[in-house]
């Protein structure tokens, strides 16, 4: 969803699959996934 609105998350394999895992587990409360996200965006530049 972000990449169709010129987002991208910018985080190498191991960061970003810490972080799916860490909400599948509940580990993670709705601030903190949107302050990770906020953190790892980066504009595209098409």
């Amino acid at each position: 969803m972000l990449m169709e609105f010129g987002f991208d998350i910018v985080a190498n394999e191991e960061e970003k699959y810490d972080f799916v895992i860490k909400i599948a587990e509940g580990k993670f409360h709705h601030t903190e996934i949107v302050d990770w996200i906020i953190d790892n965006i980066s504009e595209n530049n098409f």
